[in-house]
């Protein structure tokens, strides 16, 4: 299910497995402010489990280009894959990787 972020009220909305998604949430919001007050359009996301072509897309670029490998499942991503100011923007990697922390090995 698509959601638009509000960043007025922020929400953990597809965030709640996370242990840190007041954090994430309010990440989220900031990142929809930006995409507002620059490109005055909505920022959306995705879950991950509706998007595995993203995710895919993404951690193919990455292990190739840059050789990194995220070990974390991501929990949703950037919807907003839209034209904006005549440019296709994918917005950061980090808005499309949002990540789950791993659990804690002792």
């Amino acid at each position: 299910m698509t959601y638009v972020v509000d960043f007025k009220n922020v929400s953990t909305v597809g965030l709640e497995s996370s242990p840190v998604a007041e954090a994430l949430a309010g990440l989220r919001a900031n990142e929809a402010r930006y995409f507002m007050n620059k490109y005055k359009h909505e920022f959306t996301v995705v879950s991950a489990s509706e998007s595995q072509e993203t995710i895919d897309y993404v951690n193919r670029i990455l292990k190739e280009e840059r050789g990194i490998e995220f070990a974390a499942k991501p929990l949703e991503t950037v919807a907003t894959l839209k034209q904006v100011k005549g440019n296709v923007t994918s917005h950061k990697v980090q808005s499309i990787a949002r990540v789950k922390p791993l659990p804690k090995t002792e």
